[in-house]
């Protein structure tokens, strides 16, 4: 072939490839309205489902953290009765110090932690996990084996727990508990012969579920951890605390 071929295949391939271009500007561009069109779908689509998501995200993450440590709680004090023989006779002197030697004849050996520290009526017990608690023993209770245990998501929100007194929301930040293996009167009879339980003793109602649950829902939060043990350990969809 000559050079005019050459030229003729050229200019053929150069308009064939123009014409691909302008193809492809028309059809798959989009203008500067369709680009906020679409932008703006996105974000509307995110603002209604990302809260959502984070909420489950928290409920999932509160439900795994409450179990575990009703778990590990009570496994510590089953090991230590093999030690330290039954429960029932566990005993410290009532003082203001007690929640410390409880811990340090009972639990001491029996939980992964990494600090423990002691106010004037709190002992707080950071484990490993990054959770904690914090609890009392013979603390307004007629005998030196019983107090109230309370759950903490957050080691380092559990520190801001200054003798009790908490900035944080029972119920979403902090679980109640208690431990009273000798309540085996009406008052605290779920709690006989039994370890750390979520707290559920007699105040005014009996304790069924859906009293349980309105109580907590009505600004008394403290019963939220029976709720949720009752339910499978699963915070129940119209719960008022995580949202």
């Amino acid at each position: 072939p000559d050079k005019r071929y050459y030229a003729r295949s050229l200019d053929s391939l150069t308009r064939h490839i123009g014409a691909f271009r302008i193809f492809l500007g028309h059809s798959c561009a989009f203008t500067l309205a369709e680009v906020l069109i679409t932008l703006g779908i996105i974000g509307v689509v995110a603002a209604m489902t990302i809260p959502t998501l984070i909420a489950k995200h928290r409920k999932n993450v509160t439900e795994a953290k409450l179990k575990k440590f009703y778990t590990t709680i009570n496994q510590a004090i089953t090991r230590s009765e093999v030690d330290n023989g039954d429960k029932s006779f566990w005993t410290v002197t009532k003082g203001s110090y007690s929640s410390r030697e409880f811990f340090d004849k009972y639990l001491k050996d029996y939980l992964q932690y990494s600090k423990v520290k002691t106010s004037l009526k709190y002992t707080y017990v950071y484990l490993n996990d990054g959770t904690a608690f914090y609890f009392a023993i013979g603390e307004n209770w007629k005998d030196t084996n019983s107090g109230d245990f309370i759950f903490c998501l957050d080691t380092k929100t559990c520190g801001q727990q200054s003798n009790g007194n908490s900035t944080l929301t029972n119920g979403k930040d902090t679980f109640a508990f208690q431990y009273a293996p000798n309540g085996c009167d009406w008052v605290l009879e779920n709690l006989c012969n039994k370890g750390v339980e979520p707290y559920y003793r007699w105040d005014g109602f009996d304790r069924t579920y859906d009293n349980l649950k309105n109580a907590c829902y009505n600004n008394k939060p403290y019963f939220c951890t029976a709720v949720i043990q009752q339910n499978g350990w699963k915070i129940p969809d119209d719960y008022p605390w995580i949202k």
